[in-house]
């Protein structure tokens, strides 16, 4: 039976990190009209030819910084060229101190 692709990458995720805790998984949605920064490009060439990935996985195989990364997937997410494939299941909302 085949097993469906969240489970899968959430697997392979967990695999490369060594347990540590499923974070956003990014997928390739198109390329944009233009990008400035050439970097962006190579982001989008690894998402389109390697499937979701988180944005640790990106920054250490494509040799990027981590900040560097997540701020360029949010500036291609604007764009619309990439989207959040998975989230985790707990946003930091959800560890808030209650109010008294």
């Amino acid at each position: 039976m085949r097993e469906n692709l969240p489970n899968k990458c959430g697997r392979k995720l967990m695999n490369n990190f060594r347990g540590e805790k499923l974070g956003y998984l990014w997928k390739f949605r198109r390329f944009p009209d233009s990008v400035s920064d050439p970097k962006y490009m190579r982001i989008l060439v690894y998402l389109r030819n390697n499937g979701p990935c988180s944005s640790r996985e990106l920054a250490e195989t494509l040799g990027l910084g981590y900040g560097f990364t997540r701020r360029a997937l949010q500036v291609l997410r604007r764009m619309g060229t990439v989207d959040v494939f998975l989230r985790p299941s707990h946003g930091l909302e959800d560890f808030d101190e209650p109010s008294p």
